[in-house]
């Protein structure tokens, strides 16, 4: 299990991005902690506490004003290439061969809309454009049909 130590762990890292201390968030940006996370949250798919910690901090930092954190975060976090990864595998086989979504697709959903929502921002335009190919299949792919489910009305 994940344990109430690491999910303490993950709550004050979530309250440390929102002090907006400059010198807080170019140590968090160049350690490897939001790349941990990103991990986590495929280890844990079944965890809501941490996906929606995961989503906090991720918005967080995309929203960021601080250039030189935003840049660090994306690129030490990898979160393009978990996002990615996450969007290839977005169901889960049970033992009887019933499948249902993954646990971690509606924070794959959410990260992903909030990027896409501030891909003018220069840091984060610049960031995914070193995996062009492959977020453009997930944007095409799983996160469009993704949003379209979403969207739809209950009962039709």
């Amino acid at each position: 299990p994940l344990g109430q130590l690491r999910l303490r762990i993950i709550e004050l890292i979530h309250s440390m991005t929102r002090l907006h201390n400059s010198n807080i968030l170019h140590a968090l940006g160049e350690s490897e902690i939001f790349h941990k996370l990103s991990q986590l949250v495929t280890y844990y798919p079944w965890n809501n506490f941490l996906q929606l910690k995961a989503i906090s901090i991720f918005e967080e930092i995309i929203d960021s004003t601080d250039s030189e954190f935003l840049k660090s975060a994306l690129k030490s976090s990898k979160i393009a290439e978990t996002l990615i990864e996450l969007s290839t595998s977005s169901t889960y086989l049970h033992p009887s061969n019933r499948t249902i979504r993954q646990g971690y697709m509606t924070t794959m959903v959410k990260i992903c809309n909030h990027l896409v929502k501030n891909k003018d921002k220069a840091e984060i335009a610049e960031y995914l454009a070193e995996y062009d190919q492959d977020w453009q299949s997930l944007l095409n792919g799983e996160l469009k049909r993704s949003n379209e489910k979403n969207n739809r009305n209950l009962g039709g």
